[in-house]
């Protein structure tokens, strides 16, 4: 199939040089966009400056180096966008740090939950949640005004969620996949949607760290998140939101909109049904 073209699109994707965020990368920029490229790893931003020069895409590969962590630096960066470019019509929360935050050991010598430092786990929450609200919150009404936007979350499988001795991190992405659901029910009928991206399972970069049991040739390969990336932040997306999609089971020879379909699932998994009692408002 044809894929997607996002020509006169300008993307912010964060976590944008490391190994699931450089794929995307270069498939926006193949496709088109220009990529407002967010990392706060200064060689890793030039390696990737210099794969997307060899593929003659360095003109729209605009590298911003920031920490997301910082609150200050995070809140920066959509007003600089926006400043700089006039509109922003994707944002693609990626940016995450992983359970190496708390121990570099810890895939061998789990870190229990009453053992992490907390000074190490409020880093990883305001990595992995706190920076996409802030990005999210500051890209909304821009993209409200202009009646079109496009904002991907990368989560992770349910499983991960609740698996133990994971220190945190499986805890954040249950967050972020949460907002997911309740920024597109906020959000429907604006023009504006709100999906999640998931690998679909343990994945070939450096957030698994290289003395895992697990092996490197078994896991997901992060070229499978360029394709789904490229077309949920396309015109071919309109209409498509609150849904989760599973990268590894995206079918490139398929046309976007049933290849979504067959990837996807709705967001947060209402399918385990409603568990609360909630009072209907009182009427006069």
């Amino acid at each position: 199939m044809t894929p997607p073209r996002l020509d006169g699109k300008t993307v912010l994707l964060t976590g944008a040089a490391g190994g699931m965020g450089s794929v995307m990368t270069l498939a926006l920029l193949e496709a088109g966009a220009a990529v407002v490229a967010v990392d706060r790893d200064e060689a890793a931003l030039h390696a990737l400056l210099g794969r997307a020069r060899a593929r003659g895409l360095e003109a729209k590969l605009l590298p911003h180096r920031a920490d997301l962590g910082d609150r200050s630096a995070c809140e920066a960066v959509v007003p600089g966008v926006l400043a700089e470019h006039g509109a922003l019509h994707g944002l693609v929360n990626l940016a995450g740090i992983g359970p190496t935050v708390f121990s570099p050991d810890y895939a061998v010598k789990p870190v229990r939950f009453w053992e992490c430092d907390i000074g190490a786990w409020q880093r990883l929450m305001d990595i992995n949640v706190r920076a996409a609200w802030i990005l999210a919150g500051a890209a909304v009404p821009a993209m409200l005004r202009q009646g079109w936007g496009r904002i991907v979350n990368v989560t992770t499988s349910f499983d991960t969620m609740l698996q133990p001795n994971n220190a945190a991190y499986g805890q954040s992405k249950a967050a972020l996949e949460a907002a997911t659901a309740s920024w597109a029910r906020e959000l429907e009928g604006t023009g504006v949607t709100v999906n999640a991206l998931a690998p679909g399972g343990p994945t070939d970069t450096p957030l698994i760290p290289a003395n895992s049991p697990m092996p490197r040739h078994a896991m997901i390969r992060p070229e499978v998140m360029g394709a789904p990336a490229v077309w949920l932040l396309g015109e071919g997306s309109d209409g498509f939101t609150n849904r989760r999609v599973i990268a590894r089971n995206w079918r490139g020879e398929l046309p976007g909109a049933e290849a979504a379909s067959a990837a996807s699932a709705p967001a947060a998994w209402p399918g385990f049904g409603t568990q609360s009692v909630r009072p209907r408002p009182a009427t006069t």
